[in-house]
């Protein structure tokens, strides 16, 4: 695979990686089957006590943790609300060749997320990572996946408190793009997908986590 580190300040890095080319052209091949995949009602996060439904679709697969009152007062995207009932299930088939190329990358990626994007009006707050029940030194892996070579998104990256932006970074997101943020780099900066002023069309996205 094709890799790029970015250096970060506190010794974090963040990868960006390319899926291979037949992996990238599964992606395009199956795109739409992936898309049906998607959730009735749109995905909802716990803050703070309180049900708050975000700008995308979203469900958790696989090794999820089973969140208690701690969890409450974190704010976090990786369960969907109070409704716990489908955050365990076995990654959908359509997607596992992509998980066997992220497990290439590292063994311990245990539980994935996907997130459904509708168009430019769908988006994520920048936020780091709920931590809880996460490996020492973990890895988080956030691959995209589009219905076509010329679409993408834009990751932003910033330090935690740089409110007026001056320090933010974009990492460009094609088809096949896989962005690794290492622990150091999620307790000390944000990431997020914003909207758009351009019409885009539907994406997905899949985070990996390694959970104990």
């Amino acid at each position: 695979m094709d890799s790029e580190t970015i250096s970060l300040d506190h010794g974090a890095t963040i990868r960006v990686v390319q899926l291979s080319e037949d992996t990238k052209n599964y992606i395009l091949e199956n795109f739409g089957q992936m898309y049906k995949l998607k959730p009735d009602s749109r995905h909802k996060i716990v803050s703070y006590n309180e049900e708050i439904e975000t700008y995308r679709w979203s469900r958790s697969y696989m090794n999820t943790p089973v969140m208690d009152a701690s969890h409450v007062e974190c704010n976090t995207y990786m369960f969907s609300g109070f409704d716990q009932g489908h955050n365990r299930e076995d990654l959908p088939e359509l997607f596992q060749p992509i998980y066997k190329e992220i497990k290439d990358l590292d063994s311990r990626y245990n539980q994935c997320v996907i997130n459904w994007y509708r168009d430019e009006q769908d988006m994520i707050a920048m936020h780091s990572d709920c931590e809880r029940q996460m490996v020492p030194d973990y890895n988080i892996a956030i691959v995209s996946l589009y219905p076509s070579v010329e679409e993408s998104r834009e990751l932003k990256v910033k330090p935690k408190g740089d409110n007026n932006n001056s320090r933010q970074i974009t990492i460009p997101l094609y088809n096949g793009t896989v962005v690794i943020i290492d622990s150091q780099c999620n307790k000390n900066y944000v990431h997020g997908i914003s909207r758009y002023n351009l019409k885009k069309t539907n994406r997905i996205s899949m985070s990996f986590r390694q959970i104990l």
